[in-house]
C-alpha cells in the first residue's frame, strides 16, 4: 500500500461499508486535523483499491438516488492489518510553515509580526474545534462495542489538541521575545 489515504479508507471501512460521500464525511469528522482528502483524491483512491481488489462496489438506491457502496474485502483486511502490524515510527517532520518561518529574515519586521500574530490565532482555531470535538465525544458516550477502539482515536485527537496548544506556545513564546515589548 502506497498512500496513507488508501490506509484511511481501509480503516474506516473496517468499521462500515460507506459510500465515497461518507468516506469524504467520515475522514472529516476523524482523521481531518492530521490528514485531510477531497472527493477529487477519495475517487481515484476508491478505485485503485477496486483494482487491487481490497474493496468491492455494490449499488444501493436509497431514497431515488443510486449511491455505490465500498466494503472492505478479506484481501483488504489482510493488507490493513499487515500495515497496521509495522507498528508506529518516528516521521521527519515535513512543516512548510517553519519553512517560512526559516526564511522569515527576508521579510521586513511589520509583515514577521503580522504573520506570526494571524498563525497563532489559526493555532488558536484549531485547538478551540479539536477540543469541541473532545467534548462532544465526552458527552456522546461510547457504545461498549466501540470502546475498544475509542481508545486510540480519543488518543489521537488528544494528541492533535495537545501539538497545536505545544505549537501555539512555542510560537507565541517566539514572538514575545523578539517582538513583544522588551524585546530588542
Amino acid at each position: 500500500m502506497a498512500a496513507i489515504q488508501d490506509k484511511i479508507i481501509l480503516g474506516l471501512l473496517m468499521f462500515r461499508d460507506r459510500s465515497a460521500y461518507d468516506v469524504k464525511k467520515a475522514i472529516e469528522n476523524s482523521t481531518a486535523f492530521f490528514y485531510k482528502a477531497s472527493m477529487g483524491s477519495i475517487h481515484p483512491a476508491l478505485k485503485k483499491l477496486l483494482a487491487n481488489k481490497w474493496v468491492t462496489v455494490s449499488d444501493l438506491v436509497d431514497n431515488g438516488r443510486l449511491k455505490k457502496i465500498y466494503a472492505i474485502t478479506p484481501a483488504g483486511k489482510d493488507a490493513y492489518i499487515s500495515w497496521l502490524e509495522q507498528g508506529l515510527e518516528a516521521p521527519d517532520v515535513r512543516d512548510e510553515t517553519l519553512v517560512r518561518l526559516f526564511f522569515f529574515g527576508h521579510l521586513d519586521e511589520e509583515s514577521r509580526r503580522e504573520h506570526i500574530k494571524i498563525h497563532i490565532a489559526l493555532l488558536d482555531k484549531k485547538i478551540s474545534r479539536l477540543s469541541a470535538m473532545q467534548e462532544q465525544m465526552k458527552e456522546a458516550g461510547i457504545p461498549p462495542a466501540m470502546r475498544e477502539h475509542a481508545l486510540f482515536q480519543l488518543a489521537t485527537l488528544d494528541h492533535g489538541v495537545q501539538y497545536y496548544r505545544f505549537t501555539r506556545n512555542w510560537y507565541q513564546d517566539f514572538f514575545d521575545k523578539n517582538f513583544g515589548e522588551g524585546s530588542a
